[in-house]
Order: C-alpha cells, then sequence, then structure tokens
C-alpha cells in the first residue's frame, strides 16, 4: 500500500494502473506475490494462547472460591436457604470445559498445509481457520468471565453476611450494583442462562465505555 504517492511512483506502467488521484486520497494498493500471510496467521495464534492463559486463571480463581477450606465460605457458594441444593457445582463443569475448549484452540494449524495450485502454493498459513478459532477463543472468555461474576458476587454476599465490616472499593461496588441490578442473590437452585447472559452484556457496555474514553 502506497499513500500520498509522488510522481516518480507512476513510472512504471505496471505500477501505475493501480493508482488512486482524488480530492482527498492519493495512493494505491498494489498486488504482488506475496500471497502468504503467516505473520499475521502466527500473531493471531499468540494471541489465542495468551487468551488460553486468560481462561486458566479465570476457572483456577473461581474453583477456588468455590472450596469452603480454602475461602472460608460455603461449599460452591450455597445460601443458607439452599443446603440441600448443588448451586454452583454443576458450573464448575462448565467451566472446565470451556477452558479445555481454549487450550485446543491455542493449538497452532498453521503448519498443517500442503501444496496446491500445481504446487506453485506449497505451504498454507490456514488464517481463516486461525481467526475462526481465535474469535471463538475471545467468546469463550467472555463466558468465563461472566461465570466468574457470578460466583463472585454471591462471594461478595456470604462474605457480608459473615462479617458486618466488608467494604468494596469504589469501582468494585459499582459493579457490585450494576450487577445486582440484574442478577439477583442465589437463594436457591435456578437456571443460569440468563444470568450468565446478563453477565456478558455488562462486560461488552463496559468495554464500550472504556473503547469511547479511548482505553483500547
Amino acid at each position: 500500500m502506497i499513500l500520498n504517492a509522488t510522481k516518480e511512483d507512476f513510472e512504471n506502467p505496471q505500477v501505475a494502473q493501480y493508482f488512486v488521484d482524488s480530492k482527498d486520497l492519493k495512493g494505491a494498493i498494489i498486488p504482488s506475490a506475496n500471497f502468504e500471510p503467516l505473520p499475521i496467521a502466527i500473531s493471531a495464534q499468540q494471541a489465542a494462547v495468551a487468551l488460553a492463559h486468560v481462561a486458566h486463571n479465570c476457572e483456577q480463581r473461581t474453583l477456588r472460591m468455590d472450596e469452603d477450606r480454602f475461602s472460608g465460605l460455603p461449599r460452591y457458594l450455597t445460601a443458607e436457604s439452599n443446603k440441600n441444593g448443588h448451586n454452583f457445582g454443576a458450573t464448575e463443569d462448565s467451566m472446565v470445559s470451556i477452558y479445555a475448549e481454549n487450550i485446543d484452540f491455542a493449538n497452532p494449524v498453521s503448519f498443517d498445509g500442503s501444496s496446491v495450485e500445481g504446487n506453485i502454493e506449497d505451504t498454507a498459513s490456514n488464517l481463516p481457520r486461525i481467526a475462526e478459532r481465535l474469535n471463538r477463543s475471545a467468546s469463550n472468555i467472555l463466558d468465563l468471565y461472566s461465570m466468574e461474576l457470578l460466583h463472585s458476587m454471591q462471594a461478595v454476599d456470604l462474605r457480608k453476611a459473615q462479617q458486618t465490616n466488608v467494604k468494596l472499593s469504589e469501582k468494585t461496588e459499582a459493579l457490585y450494583k450494576a450487577y445486582r441490578a440484574k442478577v439477583p442473590f442465589v437463594s436457591k437452585d435456578r437456571l443460569f442462562s440468563q444470568n450468565l447472559a446478563d453477565g456478558i452484556e455488562l462486560f461488552n457496555k463496559t468495554y464500550s465505555k472504556l473503547l469511547i474514553l479511548g482505553f483500547h
């Protein structure tokens, strides 16, 4: 790609045909034999590896909250009114499954190629497949964070029931109130599908605000 081209850039007739010269823009996009976007594919794979680590940390934090011997809270963050319930026991299985999927998506597939076009193109980046896997990894992170948020807000309420002097930071308090405006305390077993969707919506709104403020 060439922007703000000079007259010298037009000297080659083969190159000149790709230039545009308009009121607001002068430049060209010139095709070349460099058809292999492997550097982009490798970078995308590296991002998938990073998201696998993010998934691991999120899953481990949440499992520790659910463990009564570690947190000092009821097992599976179960309310006093739900002693015979399962509460968050099942969501642990879902988190582990999503985490395992992100580990799978972190495995490189850029070297899974064969010669094509009559052996002219002798390698393949599989970039479309990598991009699809990375997109799925990012979506999984939102699912995991929403599950962690469900657990975390439950843990806050249970800790407040244990200790009257529990205080949250200003930002955490704002997040707590925004979440509780949508998702109530889990006093008995229920379906969490809508709660998880509400958590993802809250994350999306928060991220949109950060983009508007320039934190991206």
